[in-house]
């Protein structure tokens, strides 16, 4: 989509856009945060890029026999330990220690809760290709849901198109609405008619991406008004502010010193090594897990989320194991996958021949760990040398069709730009698209019956092409909408 030039004065249509943006949440606090109260915009296209209905239909389909492998696989005890235990990374390790100590215990919580979102990218042959599937701190679930608000104001105004027309474009995305019902229908399941538990939302000290997570917060609030939601990091639950009652209660003291019961505890930090540089920070993520309260995620759901079994899923017999096979969308599901390569010689030999035809891939989460072209060699020798080949993977780089968009990126020009060129659009860039579907699950711990299963709306994120990651603060990520032709 372009705008009209003839019509329309760049600078007023990027304040108005900003603005807009703003109004809406779409925004960060600025980094580095030497401001709290700081905000900006976060980048955005500034109309939804096209993308076949069938294909987005096709992940939305998808998604609810996503959620239920990634359950079956946290319950195969065999599978987590044969998959993860001897995995050379220091992170995972950690993980899967506070999974064998609860493990062993017992689980004290009733239900655990999923959050998940699965990530694609559709290839040059319009055929839809997984890239991961995170488990734990899905982010953009809120801001999502308000740029496809933000792209319907910019189709009217600025396209022209009537309600209806952007209807038979813009698919609906409750996303927000979904995650925010999630958690409440948790904390209900967990405390009945009890309305003196609250819900803990485990933070990074440090959090730019705040409006993601407050937008949550608010939305619960207005569907149940009653509710209590507390933000804390691993630092603000040390020295006995978090512990555990008499029956694996997990208590909360409150800045008054009195305790509050914890019925679900949404983790949007503890992804990464880098959310436990607080020295008790493993300690507490224990305490945590032993608790009766809901984990969303489990440790055991976390890691069923690991990298390593995208790679292990790709074999179709393991495949087969955890995805129903008598499911119609099972061979769709399995065709999502690329080709995968263990690190060895061999591997490196194929990526000498043709570099830029391989992703080299870790199992940390949080964006930015991928390795990519000439740069995988040299790492790859240190892999080897290191006797580390069992921490990384190659996967197949995944070659998109590239789209003409036009983008708002993070900072605005300077103020002083205001000659007749820039009254004029800017270039229009070439991007490439990455689109998100969340997912939403309730397990019952021990008799692992599933409560619910379900769809949790869709995140498009877009980069200029010849970028390589994604991520909004991770890498070039841009925000979007699917436009449904």
């Amino acid at each position: 989509m372009e705008l009209d030039k003839l019509r329309y004065n760049w600078i007023d249509v990027e304040d108005d856009i900003r603005l807009y943006a703003s109004s809406l949440g779409i925004c960060s606090r600025r980094i580095p945060m030497d401001d709290r109260r700081s905000m900006c915009c976060l980048p955005v296209t500034v109309f939804p890029s096209p993308m076949e209905r069938s294909t987005f239909q096709l992940a939305i389909n998808l998604q609810p026999s996503i959620n239920e492998m990634i359950h079956k696989i946290s319950i195969n005890h065999q599978f987590l330990e044969q998959s993860l235990l001897k995995l050379p990374d220091e992170f995972v390790a950690k993980l899967f220690h506070i999974y064998q100590t609860v493990s062993k215990q017992g689980y004290a919580a009733s239900h655990q809760l999923g959050i998940f979102r699965s990530d694609y990218m559709i290839d040059q042959h319009s055929n839809l290709k997984q890239v991961e599937v995170n488990t734990i701190s899905t982010g953009f679930c809120a801001l999502t849901q308000q740029v496809t608000q933000l792209h319907r104001y910019t189709l009217k105004h600025y396209q022209g198109l009537s309600d209806d027309q952007i209807n038979g474009h813009i698919a609906t995305n409750d996303s927000l609405d979904r995650v925010a019902q999630s958690l409440i229908d948790a904390h209900r399941i967990y405390s009945g008619t009890d309305q003196h538990s609250a819900i803990l939302f485990v933070v990074q000290e440090q959090e730019a991406n705040v409006m993601d997570q407050k937008m949550i917060e608010w939305k619960m609030k207005s569907l149940s008004p009653d509710i209590r939601i507390y933000r804390r990091s691993f630092r603000d639950l040390d020295h006995g502010i978090i512990s555990l009652g008499p029956n694996q209660q997990l208590l909360l003291t409150t800045i008054d010193k009195t305790q509050v019961e914890i019925s679900v505890v949404y983790f949007r930090a503890a992804y990464s090594s880098s959310c436990f540089g607080y020295e008790n920070s493993w300690k507490l993520r224990l305490l945590l897990e032993q608790s009766r309260a809901i984990k969303c995620p489990s440790i055991q759901l976390q890691l069923a989320g690991v990298k390593q079994f995208q790679t292990l899923l790709s074999d179709r017999a393991i495949f087969d194991r955890f995805c129903c096979s008598s499911s119609p969308h099972s061979d769709k599901l399995f065709n999502t996958y690329t080709k995968f390569w263990n690190i060895s010689q061999s591997a490196r030999d194929l990526v000498i021949k043709n570099p830029s035809e391989f992703v080299l891939k870790s199992n940390q989460e949080g964006g930015g760990n991928n390795v990519f072209g000439e740069q995988i060699i040299d790492k790859l020798d240190r892999i080897l040398s290191n006797n580390e080949n069992d921490a990384y993977f190659l996967m197949q780089f995944i070659r998109q069709k590239a789209i003409k968009s036009l983008l708002i990126f993070k900072q605005p020009p300077p103020s002083s730009a205001t000659t007749s060129v820039a009254c004029q659009p800017p270039p229009y860039n070439q991007i490439d698209s990455e689109l998100g579907i969340y997912g939403s699950v309730l397990v019952e711990t021990n008799g692992h019956h599933i409560v619910w299963n379900q769809n949790a709306g869709h995140l498009l994120r877009s980069k200029l092409s010849g970028e390589k990651e994604a991520g909004v603060f991770s890498g070039a990520g841009i925000l979007d909408t699917p436009f449904l032709i």
